[in-house]
C-alpha cells in the first residue's frame, strides 16, 4: 500500500503542490493481476483523490490524481 500512496502523492504534487494522501486514505485490493488503489472521488480528501495501480511485482505503475473543484465553492 505504501507504493501507491508514494506514487499518487508524488503526482499529486507535481500536478497541485500537495500531498494529500496517507495509507487511511483509501483501501487496496489485488483484482485481474493488478494491485488497485483509491477512485475518483468528489468527496476526497480536501477535494483531491487518486486511482493508482501497478502489477503484483509494483511494476507498470499507472498514477491518476483529481482535484474536484466543487470543494472551492
Amino acid at each position: 500500500m505504501q507504493l501507491a500512496v508514494t506514487l499518487a502523492n508524488r503526482e499529486c504534487l507535481a500536478e497541485y503542490s500537495t500531498a494529500p494522501f496517507d495509507s487511511a486514505s483509501f483501501p487496496i485490493e489485488f483484482l485481474a493481476g493488478r494491485w488497485q488503489w483509491g477512485h475518483r472521488d468528489p468527496a476526497g480528501i480536501r477535494g483531491y483523490s487518486a486511482a493508482v495501480s501497478f502489477d503484483a511485482f509494483g511494476d507498470d505503475p499507472r498514477v491518476k490524481v483529481f482535484f474536484h473543484e466543487d470543494v472551492l465553492q
